[in-house]
């Protein structure tokens, strides 16, 4: 107890820096299933943010060299890390990384954890205004498939309304799509919530976006270790050729591209550039409506006669039954495209591209 009082003392001269670091501690080591055992530690950091919320901005200004060397440190060491583990530059880039295996998570953990204490006000005007504009649930749940196909409850804040039909079905997307559920989407602030997912494990703030189960289950074997890292709330999928825009094939190579590249240094860049994507005026502002390629991939396939109708039914159905079961998604033999080629991923040409 003494001991775990003279550290925070000694932390929170640090200001920011000390309290980040406080609050990694706490929530790396967090154990969901045994709350009880950290309620000392949680009653600490909740006695901590008051103040802290009060004196951010000061601190923010009075770290900020701090925090610049912090992060130079870090993507130093994360490049360092990669130099070490391969004997030359002409080798594969290692799969195991300072950064991409101990690092990315801490900063996970860390910017989750600050990002919904700083966006808690936002959080509450999103609820109340979607509670008047959209009615009904506010938070919208759905079965994803997340790190090497394990399927895991996705959130988002609810951008369609409920209405059907005469014949008791819901109405197509486009009719259902509200104008507050536009806002949001255009400034993607309906994907808020996945701070949680982030928060729990699930997600990364920079990985692969996690596609549909009914998606992921027609992939070729060559495109799944792509999905082989946590998905993120951005990708480079999402910020290469636009993020509706991009083709299936490109979305496919990035991924690739990614999970064999993971540097620090790389998801600052697809963040920045995720920031300058959302301000754009052709984006998720629509969703399937306004994409320029298929957004479902299985539709792609059925469209273009990659694969027949009883794959698609068959492909569908299991999809089902692994949500059903909570399970994971692997590769499917009986589900490949007729024609390979167009579905194939060049895995020589991955990391070609600057």
């Amino acid at each position: 107890m003494l001991a775990h009082n003279l550290l925070i003392q000694e932390l929170w001269k640090h200001g920011l820096v000390g309290y980040l670091f406080y609050l990694a501690m706490i929530l790396c080591s967090l154990n969901w299933k045994k709350l009880k055992r950290i309620r000392y530690y949680w009653s600490s950091l909740i006695i901590l943010i008051p103040y802290f919320m009060i004196t951010l901005a000061e601190q923010c200004l009075l770290d900020y060299n701090g925090l610049f060397l912090i992060i130079v440190a870090l993507g130093w060491l994360g490049r360092l890390a990669n130099d070490t583990t391969g004997s030359s530059t002409t080798e594969q880039i290692p799969e195991y990384t300072l950064y991409k295996d101990y690092v990315k998570r801490c900063f996970d953990v860390v910017l989750s954890g600050l990002g919904l204490i700083i966006l808690s006000p936002l959080f509450l005007i999103i609820t109340i205004l979607s509670k008047i504009l959209i009615r009904g649930k506010v938070i919208y749940a759905q079965q994803r498939p997340g790190k090497n196909g394990k399927i895991f409850k996705l959130y988002k804040f609810r951008s369609m309304n409920d209405k059907r039909g005469p014949s008791g079905a819901l109405l197509p997307d486009a009719e259902r799509m509200t104008k507050f559920g536009k806002i949001l989407r255009r400034l993607s602030l309906d994907e808020l919530p996945q701070l949680v997912n982030i928060l729990r494990g699930d997600m990364s703030i920079v990985g692969p976006r996690p596609r549909l189960v009914s998606d992921m289950i027609f992939y070729a074997e060559d495109v799944f270790p792509g999905y082989s890292v946590r998905p993120g709330l951005t990708g480079l999928d999402q910020v290469s050729g636009g993020r509706s825009d991009s083709s299936w094939e490109t979305i496919f190579q990035k991924n690739l591209e990614y999970q064999q590249q993971v540097t620090f240094w790389g998801d600052v860049k697809i963040i920045l550039l995720t920031v300058l994507e959302v301000f754009k005026k052709n984006n998720a502002a629509n969703g399937a409506e306004a994409a320029q390629r298929d957004y479902y991939y299985d539709v792609y396939l059925l469209r273009t006669k990659q694969i027949s109708q009883k794959q698609y039914d068959l492909g569908h159905a299991r999809a089902a039954q692994l949500i059903a079961e909570k399970g994971v998604v692997k590769y499917q033999p009986d589900l490949q495209p007729v024609n390979k080629v167009s579905n194939k991923v060049d895995s020589n040409t991955v990391g070609d591209e600057k």
